[in-house]
């Protein structure tokens, strides 16, 4: 429960919250425990989207440590604040303050991140054809086809999924189970 935000864990502590979210945590390991038995983690595609997630888990660990060492200070602030004065009419940076620290940090994590990256690229011997990269070209009438199909199948494995949730899949985000959509 430590992991599970505050917010969330306040609405968890109704008796039946609590039930369900613990009776999905049982569910998860027994299911895995049934997968594991009949052989499904031996299955080509299901070996794949654990590499694919664990890549991914992986890929955010190390995007976590680098923010971690990003370091936005007072100075930092100021000096924004005073080369971007206009954008912020009479105000004193008292009053802005957190609308400018998020710009400072952003441009500073965004300065790292690159930084960070040009180092792995360097490291691992990768390149990238940014111009083969600019001829690449999504079909949306594809796109939404194959969405519309991923919400068909899940509803057929997990039944009706709820309007917000077809919503997020359309629009990019991950369905049920944490699969990224594509």
């Amino acid at each position: 429960m430590a992991a599970v935000p505050e917010s969330v864990r306040a609405r968890l502590m109704a008796k039946d919250n609590l039930r369900v979210f613990l009776r999905g945590i049982v569910l998860k390991e027994v299911f895995s425990r049934e997968s594991r038995r009949i052989g499904l983690d031996k299955d080509p595609e299901v070996k794949a989207k654990l590499a694919d997630l664990k890549q991914t888990v992986l890929y955010n660990a190390y995007a976590s440590r680098i923010q971690g060492q990003l370091r936005v200070e007072d100075k930092d602030l100021e000096r924004y604040f005073e080369a971007h004065r206009g954008e912020f009419g009479k105000k004193s940076l008292a009053e802005v303050k957190p609308e400018v620290a998020e710009k400072v940090r952003e441009a500073k994590l965004t300065s790292l991140m690159t930084k960070v990256e040009a180092e792995a690229f360097k490291r691992w011997g990768v390149t990238v054809n940014e111009a083969l990269l600019d001829q690449v070209k999504v079909d949306q009438a594809q796109n939404a086809k194959a969405k519309d199909q991923e919400i068909k199948t899940l509803e057929q494995r997990v039944g009706p999924l709820p309007e917000e949730t077809k919503r997020t899949i359309r629009e990019g985000g991950a369905p049920i189970g944490g699969e990224q959509t594509r």
